[in-house]
C-alpha cells in the first residue's frame, strides 16, 4: 500500500497541464489494497471506520510552538483517520461528520420541489449545528492559535503568498492544521449546498449571512497558509514589517496538504474573487516555489474535476495510514 501510495505522490508532484492525472491509476490501486471498492477519498473513511486500519501518527511533525524531539509513535488501530482531541469524550469524529455531509450532499441534489428543498433546509440546519459542536469541543492546546497579523497597506495592489491582511496562526502540527483545513472546507461545502436550497426557498437574506458566514472560513483557512508554507514561523513574523515575500519555503509536505482546501475554496462562487485569486496565486507558489506540479494545474483550472481530484485527496489522506 506505501508503495501506491509513494507512486500517486510521485505523479502529483510531477503532473503538468499537458499530463495532469497519472496520479489516478495509483489511486485506484490503494483502493484494491485496502478493498475500499471506489478510489474516493469517502470510501477511505468508511473503510477506516469499518476496519480500523493501522496508522504511524508523528505527535509532533511540523513547526510546534514547544520544539520539542519528535516522537514517533508505534502503529495503532484507529477508529477515525481525522482526529483532533476533544475536550469531553465520546464526541463524534469528523469522519462521521464528513461522510454525513455526504449523504446530504446527494439527497440536496436530487431535490425537484419546494417541500423537497424544505426537508433539506431543516436537515442542513441540523448537520451545520453538528460541525459547529465538533469545532467548539476540541481540547484549546489542538485548535488554531493566533501569534500575529499581516497589517493592511494601501500600496500594494497585489498580495504576495503569505501575506494577506490579516490574522497568522499556528497550530500543533501540519497534520492537525491539515485536519481544521478539511473541516473548514466541508464546511464551506455545506454552505454550498446551503446556497441553493435557501434561493430555491426564496430567502435571500439567509444567503446573504451566510456569505458572510463563509468569508469569514475562508479567512481562517488564508491565516494557516504561512504555517503551512514557511520553514520558519517565527522567523517570517520577524521579517513581516521589512520582506514582502517568503525568503525560505518550508518542506513541501506543507503545500501538499494545502493544495486540496484552496482549490476547493478558489472554486466557490460566494467567496469573495480577490480571496479566490489569492488562493490560485498560492497554488501557484506552491508549484513554483515547492515543486508540486498537481498545484500548477489546480491553479489554472476555473472547475473542479471530481475523479481527479478525489483520486489526489485519496493518495494524500492514505499517507496518514501506516
Amino acid at each position: 500500500m506505501r508503495l501506491a501510495m509513494l507512486l500517486g505522490l510521485y505523479q502529483i508532484i510531477i503532473a503538468n497541464n499537458a499530463e495532469p492525472g497519472k496520479h489516478d491509476v495509483h489511486a485506484k490501486g490503494l483502493a484494491a489494497l485496502t478493498d475500499m471498492g471506489n478510489n474516493s477519498p469517502l470510501y477511505l473513511l468508511r473503510t477506516v471506520r469499518q476496519k480500523g486500519l493501522k496508522t504511524t501518527r508523528n505527535a509532533t511533525v511540523g513547526q510546534t510552538p514547544s520544539k520539542q524531539p519528535t516522537t514517533i509513535e508505534k502503529p495503532q488501530k484507529i477508529a477515525a483517520l481525522f482526529s483532533v482531541p476533544a475536550v469531553n469524550r465520546p464526541d463524534e469524529s469528523l469522519d462521521d461528520l464528513l461522510l454525513s455531509l455526504n449523504d446530504l450532499w446527494e439527497r440536496g441534489n436530487s431535490c425537484s420541489t419546494l417541500q423537497d428543498y424544505l426537508l433539506i433546509k431543516d436537515q442542513c440546519n441540523a448537520m451545520d449545528q453538528r460541525l459547529t459542536r465538533w469545532q467548539t469541543s476540541r481540547r484549546p492546546e489542538f485548535c488554531s492559535t493566533t501569534i500575529s497579523s499581516v497589517p493592511r497597506t494601501q500600496k500594494q495592489d497585489k498580495n504576495e503568498v503569505g501575506y494577506w491582511p490579516g490574522n497568522v496562526d499556528t497550530y500543533f502540527d501540519l497534520y492537525i492544521a491539515h485536519v481544521w483545513n478539511v473541516f473548514r472546507t466541508a464546511r464551506l461545502l455545506l454552505i454550498a449546498l446551503m446556497h441553493r436550497v435557501w434561493q430555491a426557498c426564496e430567502m435571500s437574506a439567509d444567503v446573504e449571512r451566510l456569505s458572510e458566514t463563509a468569508t469569514s472560513i475562508a479567512e481562517d483557512m488564508i491565516s494557516s497558509i504561512p504555517f503551512h508554507l514557511v520553514e520558519s514561523l517565527p522567523d517570517f513574523i520577524k521579517d513581516l514589517s521589512t520582506s514582502e515575500q517568503i525568503k525560505h519555503p518550508g518542506r513541501a509536505i506543507g503545500g501538499l496538504l494545502l493544495t486540496h482546501p484552496l482549490h476547493i475554496a478558489s472554486n466557490l462562487a460566494f467567496l469573495p474573487e480577490p480571496t479566490k485569486q489569492y488562493m490560485r496565486d498560492c497554488l501557484s507558489w506552491i508549484g513554483s516555489c515547492m515543486g508540486i506540479g498537481h498545484a500548477s494545474v489546480l491553479a489554472e483550472a476555473r472547475e473542479i474535476n471530481h475523479d481527479s481530484l478525489m483520486s489526489a485527496i485519496v493518495i494524500v489522506w492514505s499517507g496518514f495510514l501506516g
